[in-house]
């Protein structure tokens, strides 16, 4: 058994040399037969309901057929592998199931409207338990998890076809097979990957023995083999272009891995909200390939990286990324687009000299202004975003280091005669960064220096001495004010506009509001017949008293000068915003006085009120509390405007100062 291991491995490294993907159509032994057998055979039956409803659910069908076909892929990889591959590489290997589950969730958001919405929103959201592959332990559970959410819509579209809508007997049927698909899938995962998947096709316990597994794998590797035979017989076969300057071996690894687990986190942000940040990502991972392609060739027989076409790709693809941006300015993600379009030019360093690395660097910077941002909003909400905003400035940094070191002062092709033929196109991008930008416009030249001006001045004047005064010109008496009676006379500036005129004051109860507005210098506006429903807004008031009778809900005191407002009880609270020189009197009881952006404030209150009412100010002077006390005097507290902020080891402690 351990000769057949390292025959499969041997022909997985033959692949991955020849730029060929095995593993992915029949074969993958026992665990693939059983996933065929039970997961398969739903499917099909699935397929011919979704064929019975029509519609929406009809065309949604053949969508999530392509997903559970990604899902087998993945289990004849696993299966034909002999052990768990790297982080990256599952990243690589799950990214086309990724891609088709997210296809099932757009097509669902685009059907909102659909009279089989429900149905849509079944699939959509128990079809994410397909992702139990890349669960590290008890998959199980997690797939259950994920078709308990898709039955409170599956339930719906019972109901509905109980009705008579929905299909009718139908749409009920659909709803049992769509169930019986993810229920079976549940029976699966626990029989052949109780603990997570199982590489190397030693997991499963049902679907045949040892030896049958054995000889599916052989027939697998058999299979293979022949592939690779006709592929280099055919001459197809060949080094990857675009594989960069043996990254392996001369530091780009690195830089690799970093955008690998920058996908990697991309693909963590798999809400509805995020739908942008996975395709400008996308873009971004089309200008990394293109850089490793430029990475590995030779200088061209004439002109410098510009004149390579893999150089205008990236470019193109760098500006796709900067146009995202521009277009979906009303994202919800709109700093993660900004983080990524702002700083994707520096995969462009390749055009930089003489210190391409210091370009890499300003660019990092640039996007740092958004990835802090991004850590401020999610730093306590989801870390998931953290996670993401972490990776993608690790990767610039790291391709900042990696161009300091072997491209120090400008980019170094590889070695060889002429260009070779253009570097294939890149595949299909997995998650995404934004394009590079144009090429840097070109600063302006720097002004003369004053010492040059003062040369100058000396070369055409000599020493100025006294004569200096001989090239001023002299002024006639017909340009002289004093002397010519006309200038004086000359159109005078236009008068001011007049203001525009004062409008009508206004006192109303409108529904449960009561409005005074724009009275001047009234001393007698009362409001009674008052009700603890009603609001009192009092708005560009000057020079007046108001007297608020009866109890009622709130008060606010807006924009007024030199104003009394004096009233009983409040409910709520009484605001005082954008105010000067005002005053107001509790006869009663009042919860919480609420002073913003005023200047000049008395606040009276009773002894009954002062231990149960709360003062809040912001950006407020001039503020006085005046106490009524037990013998009948006010005294008057006047409220701190300046605050002392002293480090106490874990944060700062803020107590006011004696200076009101």
């Amino acid at each position: 058994m351990s000769d057949l291991k390292q025959l499969n491995s041997l022909v997985s490294n033959l692949e991955s040399a020849l730029g060929v993907s095995g593993g992915s159509g029949g074969g993958g032994g026992a665990s693939v037969a059983a996933f065929d057998s039970s997961v398969g055979a739903r499917l099909t039956e699935f397929d011919n309901a979704s064929r019975q409803v029509g519609g929406d659910v009809a065309e949604l069908s053949p969508i999530v057929l392509d997903a559970f076909a990604a899902l087998r892929s993945v289990l004849v990889e696993a299966s034909n592998r002999p052990s768990r591959p790297n982080d990256a590489e599952l990243q690589r290997l799950l990214e086309p199931l990724s891609r088709r589950l997210q296809k099932v969730d757009e097509f669902r958001n685009s059907k909102r409207a659909s009279a089989q919405f429900n149905h849509l929103s079944a699939v959509a959201e128990s079809i994410g338990a397909l992702g139990w592959v890349a669960q590290p332990e008890k998959p199980a559970p997690f797939v259950e998890s994920l078709r308990d959410a898709g039955v409170f819509y599956s339930n719906r579209v019972l109901k509905e076809a109980k009705d008579g809508k929905a299909g009718g007997e139908a749409g009920a049927a659909w709803a049992k097979a769509w169930t019986a698909v993810i229920n079976s899938m549940i029976a699966y995962v626990k029989e052949n990957h109780l603990t997570g998947l199982v590489w190397g096709g030693s997991g499963g316990s049902s679907g045949g023995t040892a030896a049958a597994s054995a000889e599916a794998t052989m027939e697998s590797v058999l299979h293979r083999l022949e592939a690779l035979t006709a592929k280099v017989k055919s001459g197809g076969a060949g080094v990857k272009a675009g594989s960069g300057d043996d990254a392996s071996s001369n530091g780009f690894g690195s830089v690799v891995d970093r955008m690998s687990a920058f996908t990697a986190a991309t693909a963590a942000l798999d809400s509805a909200d995020t739908a942008d940040v996975r395709k400008i990502v996308d873009m971004a991972n089309m200008a990394f390939q293109l850089l490793r392609n430029l990475l590995g060739q030779p200088r061209p027989a004439s002109g410098g990286v510009q004149s390579l076409p893999t150089f205008q790709q990236l470019s193109q693809s760098i500006n796709q990324a900067v146009e995202f941006r521009e277009a979906n300015r009303t994202s919800r993600c709109f700093n993660h687009l900004s983080a990524v379009s702002a700083s994707l030019p520096a995969f462009g360093w390749v055009q930089m000299s003489p210190a391409p690395a210091q370009f890499v660097q300003d660019m990092r910077e640039s996007g740092q202004f958004y990835t802090d941002k991004i850590l401020t909003e999610y730093k306590r909400s989801d870390t998931r975003h953290v996670t993401w905003a972490a990776a993608w400035i690790d990767l610039l940094k790291e391709m900042q280091a990696y161009v300091k070191a072997k491209h120090t002062t400008g980019f170094v092709f590889a070695a060889g005669g002429a260009a070779a033929a253009p570097a294939a196109a890149p595949p299909a991008p997995r998650a995404g960064g934004p394009p590079p930008p144009p090429p840097p416009r070109r600063r302006p030249a720097a002004p003369a220096s004053a010492s040059w001006w003062r040369r100058r001045w000396s070369r055409q004047s000599g020493r100025p001495g006294e004569g200096i005064t001989g090239r001023l010109r002299k002024v006639p008496d017909s340009a002289k004010t004093h002397k010519n009676p006309e200038l004086r006379s000359a159109k005078k500036a236009p008068p001011p506009k007049p203001a525009a005129p004062a409008k009508q004051p206004v006192t109303e109860l409108t529904g449960q509001k009561w409005t005074v507005e724009y009275h001047k210098s009234n001393r007698s506006i009362v409001l009674d017949n008052t009700s603890i429903k009603q609001a009192v807004y009092i708005f560009k008031c000057e020079g007046c008293t108001i007297q608020v009778k009866g109890k009622v809900n709130g008060i606010t005191l807006d924009s007024c000068r030199k104003c009394a407002l004096v009233f009983d009880d409040l409910i709520s609270a009484v605001d005082i915003v954008n105010c000067q020189s005002v005053q107001t009197q509790c006869l009663g009881t009042v919860p919480t006085v609420n002073i913003d952006k005023t200047d000049g404030v008395q606040v009276y209150l009773t002894e009954n009120c002062r231990s149960t009412c709360s003062i809040v100010a912001a950006k407020s002077s001039e503020m006085n509390i005046c106490i009524a006390l037990e013998n009948g005097d006010v005294k008057e507290y006047p409220l701190p405007e300046q605050f002392r902020n002293v480090w106490n080891g874990k944060g700062f402690t803020t107590e006011p100062t004696d200076l009101i």
